[in-house]
Parts: C-alpha cells; structure tokens; sequence
C-alpha cells in the first residue's frame, strides 16, 4: 500500500524510486515503518501532508486499525478525611 500510494504522487521523483524500511526497535505496541519519496524540495511539505493524508486513507479503507496503549487509571477518594 505505502508503495502504492508514493508511486502513484505525481510529483514523487521516480528516480529514486519510493521505497519503505522498518525500524528495528523493540516497541510495546506498535511497529514503526518508515516511507522514503524522493521530490523537489519546493513540493516537500505539500507531499509530506499528501502522503499521510494518502496512508491513512489506505488504512481506513482496508480496516486497518492502529494500536494504541491503553492505561487504566484508579482514583480512590477517602471520604473520611477533612
């Protein structure tokens, strides 16, 4: 999908091509993968944004729900004190 998606950007260099990499990290609860596009500096940002917006999208569309921790958290009242 993320090849997809950098390949198909008309303003993505083609040469490099895109191309994606994990970070090999040891993560609670997630994997962390990075894309790399290649594009004029002047369009930078406007891809950078394109491409998230692009990711998320896939993901969406493919029922692909990111993870995220989860903390419980207990808050005791002692109704005794002043």
């Amino acid at each position: 999908m993320w090849m997809e998606i950098a390949s198909s950007h008309p303003k993505v260099l083609e040469d490099p091509a895109p191309g994606w990499f994990p970070y090999c990290a040891a993560y609670d609860y997630y994997i962390y993968v990075g894309l790399r596009a290649w594009s004029r500096t002047d369009d930078y940002w406007s891809i950078y944004i394109d491409l998230l917006k692009a990711v998320q999208k896939g993901l969406e569309e493919r029922n692909i729900e990111l993870a995220a921790p989860m903390q419980n958290i207990k808050i005791e009242r002692d109704l005794g004190a002043p």
